[in-house]
């Protein structure tokens, strides 16, 4: 009798201990933002943002997008990368040099600050770029586009 009461005590400890585990795990948005307001309302596909950062051009409101890389989290720009772009950063950045030897052209603009991403954002229409929802969230003039990614960072 004691020894399946502390079996029972046991299984129930490590129960709660995996589940307040599970609850640790912090769940994430990333998301596309602008702060040009006619581009609050429009959405992109998983592939226009794949083409917008592969230097395609893609055009919403009579506008062509301004695709800017925001470097100011490795985590965040690593799954980017990842989910949108279906690059390694090494490989992305290979790509970009290759495309700008090639045809000419420039880099999307790179900021490895999240406030002066904001700022550029902000002062720049016709701009996008992603970022933590969260983030987006505590600056009231960014207007999130869509979600890119969800999901479980421990």
């Amino acid at each position: 009798m004691e020894r399946g009461l502390s079996m029972k005590r046991f299984l129930l400890l490590a129960l709660l201990l995996a589940c307040c585990s599970v609850s640790q795990a912090e769940i994430r948005r990333l998301v596309m933002v602008t702060a040009t307001p006619e581009l609050a309302e429009i959405r992109l596909s998983p592939r226009d943002i794949r083409k917008l950062y592969l230097g395609r051009a893609i055009i919403r409101n009579d506008r062509r997008l301004i695709p800017l890389i925001n470097r100011s989290d490795p985590l965040l720009y690593q799954i980017f990368l990842q989910k949108s772009v279906l690059m390694s950063s090494n490989s992305y950045e290979r790509f970009l040099l290759a495309k700008v030897f090639r045809s000419g052209g420039s880099r999307p603009q790179r900021y490895d600050s999240l406030q002066q991403l904001i700022q550029a954002l902000l002062h720049r229409p016709h701009t996008v770029s992603y970022m933590w929802a969260v983030n987006a969230r505590d600056e009231p003039r960014l207007r999130i586009i869509t979600e890119i990614w969800r999901g479980n960072i421990r």
